[in-house]
Protein backbone atom coordinates (compact mmCIF):
# COMPACT_ATOMS: atom_id res chain seq x y z
CA UNK A 1 0.00 0.00 0.00
CA UNK A 2 1.22 3.91 -1.03
CA UNK A 3 1.61 6.36 2.00
CA UNK A 4 1.82 8.92 -1.12
CA UNK A 5 0.65 9.72 -4.66
CA UNK A 6 1.73 11.64 -7.59
CA UNK A 7 -0.14 13.49 -10.03
CA UNK A 8 2.12 13.73 -13.61
CA UNK A 9 1.23 16.07 -16.41
CA UNK A 10 3.44 14.98 -19.61
CA UNK A 11 5.34 12.51 -17.39
CA UNK A 12 6.23 15.85 -15.38
CA UNK A 13 5.65 15.33 -11.54
CA UNK A 14 3.97 18.66 -10.55
CA UNK A 15 2.49 17.67 -7.18
CA UNK A 16 3.73 15.04 -4.73
CA UNK A 17 1.44 14.55 -1.88
CA UNK A 18 4.83 14.30 0.66
CA UNK A 19 5.49 17.71 -0.47
CA UNK A 20 2.72 18.84 2.22
CA UNK A 21 3.53 16.31 4.88
CA UNK A 22 5.73 18.11 7.64
CA UNK A 23 7.57 14.56 8.37
CA UNK A 24 9.00 14.18 4.99
CA UNK A 25 12.44 16.04 3.50
CA UNK A 26 11.11 17.28 0.24
CA UNK A 27 8.06 19.58 2.91
CA UNK A 28 7.39 22.93 1.28
CA UNK A 29 4.62 25.42 3.15
CA UNK A 30 1.64 25.28 0.35
CA UNK A 31 0.93 29.16 1.62
CA UNK A 32 -2.25 29.10 0.05
CA UNK A 33 -1.40 27.22 -2.99
CA UNK A 34 -2.69 23.29 -3.90
CA UNK A 35 -0.33 22.52 -6.35
CA UNK A 36 4.01 22.92 -5.54
CA UNK A 37 6.69 22.15 -7.49
CA UNK A 38 10.40 22.15 -6.38
CA UNK A 39 11.29 23.16 -10.26
CA UNK A 40 8.31 24.30 -11.50
CA UNK A 41 8.19 24.08 -15.32
CA UNK A 42 5.69 26.22 -17.32
CA UNK A 43 2.63 24.43 -15.63
CA UNK A 44 -0.51 25.35 -13.62
CA UNK A 45 -1.34 26.37 -9.90
CA UNK A 46 -4.93 26.85 -10.38
CA UNK A 47 -6.48 23.81 -12.84
CA UNK A 48 -5.43 20.43 -13.21
CA UNK A 49 -5.40 19.52 -17.62
CA UNK A 50 -6.56 17.29 -19.16
CA UNK A 51 -3.39 15.17 -19.87
CA UNK A 52 -3.14 14.49 -16.06
CA UNK A 53 -2.19 11.22 -14.69
CA UNK A 54 -2.52 10.48 -11.14
CA UNK A 55 -0.26 7.67 -9.98
CA UNK A 56 -0.42 6.05 -6.68
CA UNK A 57 -3.82 7.11 -6.08
CA UNK A 58 -5.71 3.93 -5.93
CA UNK A 59 -2.94 2.20 -3.96
CA UNK A 60 -2.97 4.46 -1.27
CA UNK A 61 -6.57 3.34 -0.79
CA UNK A 62 -9.95 5.51 0.36
CA UNK A 63 -8.87 5.60 3.94
CA UNK A 64 -5.48 6.81 3.81
CA UNK A 65 -6.62 9.67 1.87
CA UNK A 66 -9.03 10.96 4.41
CA UNK A 67 -5.88 10.54 6.80
CA UNK A 68 -4.04 12.09 4.49
CA UNK A 69 -6.54 15.29 4.50
CA UNK A 70 -7.31 15.23 8.01
CA UNK A 71 -3.62 15.54 8.65
CA UNK A 72 -2.93 18.64 6.32
CA UNK A 73 -6.19 20.89 7.15
CA UNK A 74 -5.33 19.96 10.64
CA UNK A 75 -2.16 21.70 10.11
CA UNK A 76 -3.48 24.21 8.06
CA UNK A 77 -1.14 23.27 4.94
CA UNK A 78 -4.42 23.51 2.93
CA UNK A 79 -7.35 24.93 3.59
CA UNK A 80 -10.61 23.32 2.80
CA UNK A 81 -12.55 25.69 1.26
CA UNK A 82 -9.32 26.56 -1.05
CA UNK A 83 -9.31 22.80 -2.18
CA UNK A 84 -13.29 22.85 -2.82
CA UNK A 85 -12.97 25.78 -5.35
CA UNK A 86 -10.54 23.98 -7.66
CA UNK A 87 -12.92 21.01 -7.64
CA UNK A 88 -15.89 22.50 -8.66
CA UNK A 89 -13.59 24.46 -11.23
CA UNK A 90 -12.18 21.38 -12.55
CA UNK A 91 -15.41 19.23 -12.32
CA UNK A 92 -17.15 22.00 -13.90
CA UNK A 93 -14.75 22.11 -17.01
CA UNK A 94 -15.03 17.95 -17.16
CA UNK A 95 -18.28 18.17 -17.36
CA UNK A 96 -18.96 20.74 -19.97
CA UNK A 97 -16.85 18.54 -22.23
CA UNK A 98 -18.10 15.34 -21.07
CA UNK A 99 -21.51 16.66 -22.06
CA UNK A 100 -20.36 17.16 -25.74
CA UNK A 101 -19.58 13.67 -25.45
CA UNK A 102 -16.02 13.72 -27.72
CA UNK A 103 -16.70 9.64 -28.05
CA UNK A 104 -12.82 9.31 -28.03
CA UNK A 105 -12.57 10.98 -24.20
CA UNK A 106 -15.62 9.69 -22.88
CA UNK A 107 -13.33 7.27 -20.53
CA UNK A 108 -10.93 9.79 -20.06
CA UNK A 109 -13.45 12.64 -18.94
CA UNK A 110 -15.61 9.60 -17.08
CA UNK A 111 -12.51 8.50 -14.79
CA UNK A 112 -11.33 12.17 -14.26
CA UNK A 113 -15.02 12.75 -12.76
CA UNK A 114 -14.93 9.59 -10.66
CA UNK A 115 -11.34 10.69 -9.02
CA UNK A 116 -12.80 14.29 -8.44
CA UNK A 117 -16.24 12.49 -6.68
CA UNK A 118 -13.54 10.55 -4.59
CA UNK A 119 -11.79 13.50 -3.68
CA UNK A 120 -14.91 15.43 -2.62
CA UNK A 121 -16.33 12.13 -1.16
CA UNK A 122 -12.64 12.37 1.32
CA UNK A 123 -13.00 16.21 2.24
CA UNK A 124 -16.39 15.77 3.52
CA UNK A 125 -15.16 13.12 5.72
CA UNK A 126 -12.29 14.69 6.66
CA UNK A 127 -13.78 18.11 7.35
CA UNK A 128 -16.78 16.91 9.39
CA UNK A 129 -14.93 17.42 13.09
CA UNK A 130 -13.58 20.95 11.36
CA UNK A 131 -15.42 24.51 12.07
CA UNK A 132 -15.75 24.63 7.95
CA UNK A 133 -18.79 23.51 5.71
CA UNK A 134 -17.52 22.63 2.17
CA UNK A 135 -18.90 19.82 -0.77
CA UNK A 136 -22.28 20.23 1.15
CA UNK A 137 -23.90 20.96 -2.71
CA UNK A 138 -21.59 18.57 -4.55
CA UNK A 139 -23.27 16.47 -6.55
CA UNK A 140 -21.99 12.82 -7.56
CA UNK A 141 -21.50 12.34 -11.35
CA UNK A 142 -24.56 10.47 -12.63
CA UNK A 143 -25.57 9.66 -9.36
CA UNK A 144 -24.56 8.30 -6.53
CA UNK A 145 -24.87 4.62 -7.09
CA UNK A 146 -22.84 4.99 -10.49
CA UNK A 147 -20.16 6.49 -8.26
CA UNK A 148 -20.21 3.66 -5.84
CA UNK A 149 -20.08 1.09 -7.94
CA UNK A 150 -16.84 3.15 -10.11
CA UNK A 151 -15.72 3.83 -6.68
CA UNK A 152 -15.24 -0.14 -5.14
CA UNK A 153 -13.67 -0.80 -9.11
CA UNK A 154 -10.95 2.32 -8.81
CA UNK A 155 -9.98 0.88 -5.32
CA UNK A 156 -10.15 -2.65 -6.00
CA UNK A 157 -6.53 -4.21 -7.47
CA UNK A 158 -7.61 -4.86 -11.10
CA UNK A 159 -8.90 -1.34 -11.50
CA UNK A 160 -12.07 0.23 -13.68
CA UNK A 161 -13.26 -2.31 -16.45
CA UNK A 162 -12.72 0.57 -18.75
CA UNK A 163 -15.31 -0.89 -21.52
CA UNK A 164 -17.75 -1.28 -18.31
CA UNK A 165 -17.48 2.26 -17.70
CA UNK A 166 -17.80 3.63 -21.42
CA UNK A 167 -20.96 1.40 -21.68
CA UNK A 168 -22.59 3.09 -18.46
CA UNK A 169 -21.86 6.33 -19.37
CA UNK A 170 -23.08 6.16 -23.18
CA UNK A 171 -26.19 4.80 -21.67
CA UNK A 172 -26.50 7.60 -19.36
CA UNK A 173 -25.56 9.86 -21.83
CA UNK A 174 -28.95 8.37 -24.25
CA UNK A 175 -30.97 8.58 -21.63
CA UNK A 176 -30.75 11.78 -20.71
CA UNK A 177 -31.37 12.80 -24.69
CA UNK A 178 -34.75 10.80 -25.07
CA UNK A 179 -35.98 12.91 -21.60
CA UNK A 180 -35.00 16.16 -23.06
CA UNK A 181 -36.88 14.78 -26.60
CA UNK A 182 -39.69 13.77 -24.50
CA UNK A 183 -40.12 17.19 -22.46
CA UNK A 184 -39.35 19.56 -25.88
Amino acid sequence: MNDSFIILVNNKTIFNSKWLDSDSSSYIKAQGKIIRNIDPPEYFTETIPKNFFVDGFSEMGFDKIVLWLQKIFKNDIVTPIRMSELLYDVKFKVLQDLYKMKWSDITENSLRCIILDIWAEAIQISTKDLNTIVLNDWDYFISIDFYKTFKKEFFSPSGIDKWHLFKTVKNWHQENNQQLEYLK
